[in-house]
């Protein structure tokens, strides 16, 4: 599940360099198939993680599509970095290894 939450981070990132560049379709392209993603893997998430994150997940999603909706760069810029921070956090924290089984 944390390599899937990686890939989720790096399509938020991309959104995010998108729109700093001025392309908007871009943008909102790679915002929405991380949005996708997250929604279908959210269930799963929802099985073995604290419901905290997730739903701070949750919000700044909704809030940063406001944010590429009124094409507001900054807000969305930064909701998509914190949004890759938090989806790759979560992923991290999901990740079977060795000593999480000590």
């Amino acid at each position: 599940i944390g390599s899937t939450h990686d890939g989720i981070s790096a399509l938020l990132s991309e959104a995010a360099q998108a729109s700093t560049a001025g392309e908007w379709e871009q943008a909102n392209s790679r915002f929405q198939q991380a949005k996708q993603q997250w929604q279908q893997l959210r269930p799963w998430t929802a099985a073995i993680t604290d419901h905290g994150p997730m739903e701070e997940i949750d919000r700044f999603f909704s809030q940063t599509e406001v944010y590429l909706q009124m094409e507001y760069l900054a807000d969305f810029r930064v909701g998509c970095q914190a949004l890759a921070v938090l989806t790759q956090a979560i992923g991290e924290a999901q990740d079977f290894t060795w000593w999480s089984l000590l």
